[in-house]
């Protein structure tokens, strides 16, 4: 069962890159479970004075991206735990490690990238964090 659920939950980390990869190689002429994708186009600044341009971004708001916005995180934490839980019950704290050290990473990452984005998009992401209003859980964070 363990060895189960941490493939499976490689390829969510595989699919959910993948959805995004294939929406941007496409233009959003593709199909995310079996539907037409939607995005929000998001307008960003390249720089500032004189030389700043306008450029365009689009956050696909369909398959997990629509979910949370770090969706991907959680298919890649559930691997991590997998690989650990054969030692459950152990008192091997070093089993252990590198789950927890993932989500440390990854959750801090989850915050940085999103007041990033927050800054780069503006009213854009207000409107993406609308569609997909958690960071990695759905409906929990």
């Amino acid at each position: 069962m363990i060895l189960i659920i941490g493939f499976l939950a490689i390829f969510l980390n595989y699919d959910s890159d993948n959805q995004r990869y294939i929406f941007r190689q496409t233009g959003g002429e593709c199909t995310i479970w079996g539907k037409k994708p939607s995005w929000i186009v998001a307008t960003y600044s390249s720089g500032e004075g004189a030389d700043a341009e306008t450029r365009t971004n689009f956050l696909l708001t369909s398959g997990v991206w629509g979910i949370s916005r770090h969706f991907h995180y959680l298919p890649e934490l559930t691997a991590a735990f997998m690989w650990s839980s054969p030692a459950l019950g152990t008192s091997l704290v070093s089993a252990y490690f590198y789950f927890f050290f993932l989500v440390g990473l990854l959750t801090d990452r989850a915050t940085r990238d999103d007041d990033r984005c927050s800054n780069k998009y503006g009213k854009d992401w207000d409107k993406y964090r609308a569609v997909a209003p958690n960071k990695i859980l759905p409906k929990l964070w």
